[in-house]
């Protein structure tokens, strides 16, 4: 751009304009791809010692992994690092009573650690803003700064697992039993990240931003229930304590038949931490409907995430193994046995401490507050300051002295009483060994899942989890206490059925193994994803509401019909007698791993149309909620690859139906009933070790020499399509998975 001197506008003469040369100004249309650095190192060591004539034995390791991930910005101020570190130990004691009576006991202990550091600590003084239009100059920009780095922030997760299992042979009979102890801490430091405002996707003039007077709405994660800025620290451990034992009968020397039980006590999660903020669980009052008991709801702190354990879990499970051949190579197996999910401490910890009276979620309209650009520390110069006057008998914050109003505050939680996720799982499969160590197999599998739980995205859920929307509302929200009720519960259920065919062997030199898998998943309010070009990449819920979430039943957005893999390994042999010929060419492992798939599903929305009529209707915004248009076309999977580049279908080809934001409307579209381009990519490695020549311990000494290349043909992968008829890509591909990808690698062995 001229500076300088006096410039006439192109569009319009009658205007110039004098820009200094020192002017700050930024540019449309530029692309910011600096390969990002990546360093790391690993190190471990073990121990090994035998004991008592080799009827104890004692084996302890320790693992350390160090890795820093940098994320280079537009200008290096803005520059950010995100280390990790994972430390892990684990200790197995194996003690022989007898012949017949053994006793093994394992401990391992995971402390992790990662989050994200700013290269310049002031730059926590920016409000964090994605991108904006300029709507002068009709353009999107992110002025002044560029892209704004996320913020500091540090999350720490620390596992202990204890397991001691008891075996013991009677007769035809392997008894097995144990006890199993598990306990998981997380805490997570966002005092920086929610110490400054967040600003969506926006519009505004570039003059009006730079001048500070720019009206914009932001939300506020960091109020308090005083008023004023509070660190947010969450934290939460879950202790969860097993039993379980199980019988291998051989019921004949052909027929082995195990059937066990397990049981559990998932306990009931506590906060973790003496910084974090306290529990404030969702309390549902009194109604006819659950959503009825949402608008009643009250908070207040507590010492556990539950109003009751998780306990009194049990888990029977069963499974044959049956060879009816003399040979003993044809093998038909199966069995069948209960599972159980529940919510981890990351997911308690992310949702629990979040509402009143510990926080208040505020949304404001007005000019954009920045930092003083000078604190390196946490609120960043920020000064937050909203008159409080008590809580309610809600537990809601009062925001005017005469108690009759209140902050709309969001609340995140779950059921006082959810119930662990169930899962019933089952397979019977046949397996035939042929000459040459040449293993076929097929097998059919399933899965039925029940209790799941729905209406909160830190469960798992989509969109339009909003509790205070109901259909046919005019006003959409008949309570005014609470903002948006997001509930997790349980409620929903899932269907998986496979075939799965196997072909894998042993012999000389090649080790492979081939699957194809032909699979259906079904679930109750399926997902799908935003992949909308200007969009958020989130994942949302198919359901005409929270308060009907089992209206639309079909497959899940993770649902791949058809996926063949296969993995193999060969290693050249010696070739004749000619040393110096075999040591450059025999001794070489060439591996593979080969993938091949159908697409995703996904469903084609309509951002902006309220199907429920509930006052939802961003599909991209915090609600989730769109509509699903009807498809006048035929075609909806099978697309080719030109087709999907050109346009697999337009926006023509889908309407909303009739009433559409007057009344509650269906969709005829069908959940997730398209699919997305498939996935192939070929991997291919080779490695060898070469012998030191090293006095003393040449023997022991190797040189390993390993390259690798990911996706060796270098093969376009597409990402899913526009899924949205209001995007002006609607139809087409526009981004692609990883190319081509090449490593070496060398390690010493001493």
């Amino acid at each position: 751009m001229p500076c300088g001197s006096s410039q006439t506008v192109p569009d319009d003469s009658s205007l110039s304009y004098n820009i200094p040369c020192t002017q700050s100004v930024y540019t449309v249309g530029a692309i910011f791809n600096q390969a990002q650095p990546f360093n790391g190192t690993q190190w471990n060591v073990r121990l090994d010692q035998s004991l008592r004539g080799g009827n104890d034995r004692v084996y302890v390791m320790y693992e350390r992994i160090d890795q820093t991930l940098g994320d280079l910005a537009e200008r290096p101020k803005l520059d950010s690092d995100s280390p990790s570190q994972n430390k892990y130990i684990s200790a197995n004691y194996i003690h022989l009573f007898s012949p017949r009576l053994l006793n093994e006991a394992h401990f391992g202990n995971l402390r992790a650690i990662e989050g994200n550091i700013l290269g310049d600590p002031r730059a926590a003084s920016i409000p964090y803003l994605p991108i904006m239009i300029d709507t002068a100059a009709g353009y999107q920009f992110t002025f002044p700064f560029g892209i704004t780095p996320f913020a500091s922030q540090t999350n720490k997760e620390h596992t202990y697992a204890l397991r001691d299992t008891l075996s013991y042979s009677l007769r035809n009979h392997s008894i097995r039993g144990g006890y199993q102890f598990y306990r998981g801490d997380v805490f997570q430091n966002s005092s920086g990240i929610f110490s400054r405002a967040f600003v969506p996707f926006y519009f505004t003039d570039t003059m009006s931003w730079v001048s500070n007077t720019a009206q914009a709405g932001y939300s506020l994660y960091t109020i308090g229930g005083s008023g004023k800025y509070t660190p947010q620290f969450y934290g939460a451990t879950s202790i969860y304590d097993g039993l379980w034992v199980e019988d291998s009968w051989k019921v004949r020397s052909n027929l082995t038949v195990t059937a066990g039980i397990r049981y559990d006590d998932f306990g009931n999660p506590t906060k973790y931490g003496s910084t974090a903020q306290p529990f404030v669980p969702l309390f549902p009052g009194s109604g006819s409907t659950f959503q009825e008991q949402a608008w009643a709801t009250t908070t207040h702190v507590a010492s556990t995430a539950f109003s009751e354990s998780q306990n009194w879990n049990f888990m029977p499970r069963a499974g044959f193994a049956y060879t009816p051949l003399k040979g003993r190579n044809l093998l038909v197996r199966g069995g069948i046995g209960l599972y159980e999910n529940v919510l981890t401490p990351f997911q308690i910890a992310g949702n629990l401490p979040t509402q009143p009276p510990n926080r208040i979620s505020l949304y404001e309209t007005s000019v954009v507050p920045y930092g003083d650009f000078t604190s390196t520390s946490a609120p960043y110069g920020y000064t937050y300051s909203y008159p409080t006057y008590g809580t309610d008998p809600s537990g809601n914050i009062y925001s005017n002295a005469a108690h009759t109003a209140v902050f709309s505050a969001n609340l995140n939680g779950f059921q006082p009483t959810t119930k662990p996720e169930k899962y019933a799982n089952y397979s019977l499969g046949v397996e035939e060994q042929f000459a040459h160590n040449l293993v076929v197999g097929i097998t059919y599998a399933g899965s039925e899942g029940f209790d799941l739980i729905y209406g909160s995205s830190g469960a798992g859920g989509g969109g339009n989890s909003d509790y205070n929307l109901m259909p046919n509302s005019p006003k959409a929200r008949p309570s005014q206490e609470w903002g948006q009720l997001n509930y997790g519960r349980n409620g929903l259920s899932s269907n998986w059925n496979a075939m799965i065919v196997t072909l894998r062997q042993t012999y000389k030199g090649l080790t492979y193994q081939a699957n194809y898998n032909w699979e259906k998943a079904i679930q109750d309010a399926p997902t799908t994803s935003d992949s909308n070009s200007t969009g958020t990449g989130n994942t949302y819920s198919i359901w005409k509401g929270v308060y009907d979430p089992k209206f639309y039943r079909g497959v899940a957005g993770f649902d791949v019909a058809n996926s063949f893999s296969f993995g193999g390994t060969y290693e050249i042999p010696k070739l004749g007698s000619g040393q110096l010929f075999n040591e450059a060419v025999g001794g070489w492992r060439l591996g593979t791993i080969i993938i091949a798939q159908t697409g995703t599903p996904f469903s084609v929305a309509h951002e902006g149309v309220d199907y429920q009529n509930d006052g939802c209707a961003n599909f991209n915004g915090n609600s989730g909620c769109a509509g699903f248009p009807t498809y006048s076309g035929s075609k909806r999977k099978g697309f080719t690859r030109a087709e999907a580049i050109e346009g697999a279908f337009t926006a023509a080809q889908f309407t909303d139906p009739a009433g559409v934001g007057t009344q509650s409307v269906t969709s005829q579209q069908g959940a997730n009933s398209f699919r997305n381009l498939g996935y192939a990519s070929v991997n291919a490695s080779i490695s060898k070790g070469f012998a030191l020549p090293i006095p003393k311990v040449a023997e022991k000494s190797k040189f390993f020499l390993r390259g690798e290349a990911v996706n060796l043909f270098n093969r376009t992968n597409w990402q899913p399509m526009a899924n949205d008829v209001s995007d002006g890509n609607f139809g087409t591909v526009t981004s692609a998975n990883q190319k081509r990808y090449l490593q070496l690698g060398g390690r010493f062995e001493f």
